[in-house]
């Protein structure tokens, strides 16, 4: 099982969020925050800032979309994010887990929400879990074959 991320940031941060897309896929994590992929390299405002309703309209379902798809959102605190915050309380009402990366905020305190300091102690939090995830499933399926093989070697 592939874990699933979406990275909430601000709109001005698409390149250090691909940056950290980068290291996600290295730690064998899906990245789902695909605004920052699709940056026009108008990174210097806010998305709201540059675009029309519609325009607007479509990124906050496919942001929607990405965090509905994901096991994991990491929230980029310490961004000038506005949506970051709005899309993690959407992440928590969905059951998903949060990574907050930046200063412990009232929020992030009350819900418990994993803080770190930097977006590398973010990824190797990750990246600890798949490996623990894919060690898990490897004795499982080894457990798995051993019952089998049991009950083969009883039937003879």
């Amino acid at each position: 099982m592939n874990l699933h991320v979406f990275v909430a940031a601000a709109w001005a941060c698409a390149p250090r969020v691909r940056a950290l897309h980068g290291a996600l896929r290295a730690a064998g994590c899906v990245p789902r925050s695909h605004w920052a992929d699709e940056s026009d390299g108008s990174e210097a405002m806010e998305f709201s800032d540059l675009s029309s309703d519609e325009d607007i309209d479509v990124a906050w379902r496919a942001n929607r979309e990405g965090i509905c798809e994901s096991h994991v959102v990491i929230v980029l605190a310490d961004t000038p994010t506005r949506e970051g915050h709005a899309e993690a309380e959407y992440a928590r009402m969905m059951g998903k887990s949060i990574l907050w990366v930046g200063k412990p905020t009232l929020t992030s305190r009350r819900f418990k929400y994993e803080t770190f300091h930097s977006d590398l102690e973010a990824v190797e939090f990750v990246s600890r879990y798949v490996v623990d995830q894919y060690v898990r499933n490897y004795i499982d399926r080894g457990h798995l074959v051993g019952e089998m093989k049991l009950a083969f070697d009883e039937a003879d």
